[in-house]
């Protein structure tokens, strides 16, 4: 009778404490929400958290957004493929656009047939070019650069050319380089936007240059009698620009 007793007071008391509590007290506390009778709680962030509570991003999302940044920067914007420029027979490059795409930065990988030589060769080109204006052409999906110029450097990746003289040659008998040219260029561009949901590339660009080599102007200054198709050279490209 009295152990009877002991548990109908006790389910009162329960009953009684359960009405008594505040209704905003009843709800779970989520994780990382501040609880609003802990005054020691502080609205601090770890470096590796979701947002804050707050809306501001979290230090670590600064630091992965300015991370993905700087990488992103690195990646090519387009290929490119040249024919002759003193490149070689065909050349195979991407490059990079930047300054509202006014300036491209662009390296190539050339190929020259084995002609009469005996086995074919590789060049390496590293190209700067820059393109003051470009036009679009009414209201069509063409556009046109009236200029295009630059510099690049090509490398024949040959052991045959050197560098520096070899010690065979007398000295200063041959006062340049076999392996390395330095060139100017200037030409035009022609670009059409392509429909991106149905192709793999923004647009598509068609390009011809003129160029000319250090060992050729130097060979035209000095000898009046070359003519210019004896020290220019013709190139034609095609430009897919990815974005």
């Amino acid at each position: 009778m009295r152990m009877k007793s002991y548990l109908i007071n006790g389910l009162l008391c329960l009953s009684f404490c359960a009405g008594a509590m505040p209704s905003d007290q009843a709800k779970p506390t989520l994780v990382g929400e501040p609880a609003a009778t802990d005054s020691l709680h502080t609205r601090i962030c770890p470096i590796d958290s979701l947002p804050c509570p707050d809306g501001k991003t979290s230090l670590h999302e600064r630091y992965v957004s300015n991370y993905e940044r700087r990488w992103y920067k690195l990646i090519p914007r387009y290929q490119k493929v040249q024919f002759a420029g003193s490149m070689g027979f065909m050349s195979f490059g991407t490059g990079w656009a930047y300054w509202k795409d006014r300036m491209e930065s662009d390296v190539f990988l050339g190929f020259i047939p084995r002609y009469n030589d005996k086995h074919a060769k590789l060049t390496f080109t590293i190209k700067q070019n820059y393109i003051p204006w470009n036009l679009p052409i009414g209201d069509s999906r063409w556009s046109f650069d009236p200029l295009t110029c630059g510099i690049y450097m090509n490398s024949i990746l040959d052991k045959r050319f050197w560098r520096s003289e070899p010690d065979r040659y007398p000295d200063n008998y041959y006062k340049f380089s076999t392996k390395i040219r330095f060139h100017i260029f200037a030409g035009q561009r022609i670009t059409f936007d392509l429909d991106g949901s149905k192709t793999l590339h923004q647009s598509v660009s068609l390009f011809y240059e003129i160029s000319s080599c250090d060992l050729y102007i130097i060979s035209a200054a000095t000898n009046r009698y070359l003519k210019p198709k004896d020290y220019l050279s013709l190139s034609f490209g095609v430009k897919l620009n990815v974005f």
